[in-house]
This record gives C-alpha cells, sequence and structure tokens, in this order.
C-alpha cells in the first residue's frame, strides 16, 4: 500500500500580522516567504521515525525546507 502523508510546516519565525497598505502587502508576503520556522514550533516526539522512510517532498519555500529538516533531520528529497 502506498501511502501520501501531508504535514504543515512550522510557525514562521517572526510571524505577525500587522495592518499593511497594499504596497505594504507585498513586502510582508516577501518575508513571509523568505522566512524559516521559530524553533519554538516543534513537531511531535517521534515524528521523525514513523516518518525516515518515506520519500519527503516540499515546496522550495525556506519554512517549507527548514520543516522538512527540523521534522525528520534529512532535506527533502529534490528534482
Amino acid at each position: 500500500m502506498r501511502e501520501i502523508v501531508l504535514i504543515r510546516h512550522g510557525k514562521p519565525k517572526g510571524a505577525t500580522n500587522p495592518k499593511v497598505s497594499a504596497a505594504g502587502f507585498a513586502r510582508w508576503v516577501k518575508q513571509y516567504n523568505a522566512s524559516t520556522i521559530d524553533r519554538q514550533s516543534q513537531p511531535p516526539k517521534g515524528l521523525d521515525q514513523s516518518l525516515n522512510k518515506h520519500f519527503v517532498v516540499t515546496s522550495p519555500l525556506p519554512r517549507a525546507t527548514d520543516s522538512v529538516q527540523c521534522c525528520v533531520k534529512t532535506l527533502p528529497n529534490l528534482t
């Protein structure tokens, strides 16, 4: 049996939701997309053991690849 497991990335470092203008929103999105995860945002204990035999893929966004490293202690499989 094949299985697909979806995991949401950890909380982005410095994640805030201030009021911004339209131009400010574009800057906010750029900063959000460049952020890594907050180190206080940890996956459940043992998750790395249950996923260590899976083929891991992710988006190239820093918070996604950082989450993979935090969660399964490896880099994602990139093509």
